[in-house]
């Protein structure tokens, strides 16, 4: 979302967790028929994007709340970077919550999200490299998912 339009935080963060409520039943159909979904920036970003604004009323557990239930992702890759090394790369500043402060606050908040299943990903290293470490997270999530792993739901153990 580019800084052009201004709106409220907490409406931005339901219509997003409204979007992927929308999108569930969807997903979990085509999950069940056996395709693949590898889905960018799911509710771990939005929670965490949300939350680090710091805005009163929207701490964590209220931006968690609306997305409690959705389908809980199989991986989830963390592209971990320094943010120097981020700041340092083409177009960074572009998006609305592109800002060092913001970033600072971001990463603060995905440390506490952060699950002992994720995988950190160092960013910071060449594109290929990143690459091959991600696909072979992700190729490995598929093949678990083929055998059977089971569905689960966004923080159900909270």
């Amino acid at each position: 979302m580019q800084s052009k339009t201004e709106m409220d935080d907490a409406a931005v963060h339901l219509l997003f967790a409204a979007n992927r409520w929308e999108k569930a039943a969807a997903m979990e159909r085509k999950l069940l028929s056996g395709v693949t979904l590898v889905v960018d920036r799911y509710s771990y970003s939005g929670v965490a994007f949300t939350a680090a604004k710091k805005v009163a009323g929207l701490d964590l557990e209220w931006c968690m709340a609306p997305e409690k239930g959705l389908l809980a992702p199989d991986a989830v890759l963390y592209l971990n970077m320094p943010i120097d090394a981020a700041l340092s790369r083409g177009g960074f500043g572009e998006e609305r919550y592109e800002t060092k402060e913001l970033q600072v606050e971001v990463r603060k908040t995905f440390a506490q999200l952060t699950e002992t299943w994720w995988t950190v990903v160092d960013a910071n290293r060449s594109v290929e490299e990143v690459s091959v470490e991600c696909a072979k997270v992700a190729n490995d999530a598929v093949e678990k998912c083929a055998a059977g792993e089971a569905t689960r739901r966004l923080w159900d153990a909270r």
